[in-house]
C-alpha cells in the first residue's frame, strides 16, 4: 500500500529520530519540491518520499534497526536493493 504523502511528513514532522537536512527536486512530480530527512546521527541515512514509497540512502546494517520503527508506524516494510525484507 503506498505512503501518502501527506501521511509522510506528518511522521517525520513528529519523530524525534528524523531531522529536516534540506529538499530534493523530483521533476513531472506533485509536490515538486520535497523534503529530505535524516537519521538523527552524524552519519545517518537521509530519507525522502517518492510515489508511495520513502527512498533511504546510505543506510548500513545498524540503520536497517532503526528504520523498521518507522516502517512499522506507516504499516510499511523495510525493503533492500535487491528486493530482500527485513
Amino acid at each position: 500500500t503506498p505512503i501518502a504523502f501527506a501521511e509522510w511528513t506528518t511522521y517525520a514532522q513528529s519523530d524525534a529520530r528524523l531531522s529536516a537536512s534540506g529538499t530534493i527536486a523530483l521533476r513531472n512530480h506533485d509536490p515538486h519540491e520535497q523534503p529530505v530527512y535524516v537519521l538523527s546521527h552524524a552519519d545517518g541515512p537521509s530519507i525522502h518520499w517518492y510515489q508511495g514509497d520513502l527512498v533511504v540512502t546510505g543506510a548500513s546494517d545498524a540503520d536497517v534497526e532503526q528504520l523498521r520503527p518507522i516502517a512499522d508506524a506507516l504499516d510499511a516494510r523495510v525493503q533492500g536493493d535487491d528486493g530482500e525484507f527485513y
